[in-house]
């Protein structure tokens, strides 16, 4: 009963996410001069993000995401702050989904805290003008 409550009392709704980013990774090659070159990895990616639990009564124990990464046309011009789902899903291709837990949290009620964790996208193509979505699945509360 204390497991059902702690995952019912606080909803993806009480949590406001701020900030998301999902960066590239960095690899390093090796050029044809002999020397080191840094370069985008776009096949290992980490998401950041703040986040704030607009609960008044529940601290946040766990926390779930879904994360999407997108292949958009060229002519795709929308910068990834402003995009929305909608057009992500009429415009481009969904190239890789995966959940990402965060657990441990406890961020109180009115409070905020960071996330961050190193993903890859199984059998991930190459991504062109790539942009992502990350949404809240499910969240479960600290229950004394």
């Amino acid at each position: 009963a204390k497991i059902e409550r702690a995952r019912t009392v606080l909803t993806p709704a009480r949590i406001a996410m701020t900030s998301a980013r999902l960066e590239p990774g960095q690899e390093t090659v090796w050029g044809s001069d002999g020397k080191s070159h840094e370069r985008l990895d776009l096949y290992s990616w980490t998401f950041k993000a703040e986040v704030k639990n607009l609960s008044d009564e529940f601290a946040v124990r766990d926390l779930y995401i879904r994360l999407r990464l997108f292949s958009c046309p060229s002519f795709f011009e929308t910068p990834a702050s402003e995009v929305v789902i909608d057009q992500l899903e009429r415009r481009c291709a969904l190239i890789g989904e995966r959940p990402a837990g965060f657990d441990g949290l406890g961020i109180q009620p009115g409070s905020s805290g960071s996330i961050s964790d190193a993903v890859t996208f199984d059998n991930q193509p190459e991504p062109r003008n790539w942009r992502y979505w990350a949404d809240v699945s499910r969240v479960d509360a600290v229950i004394e």
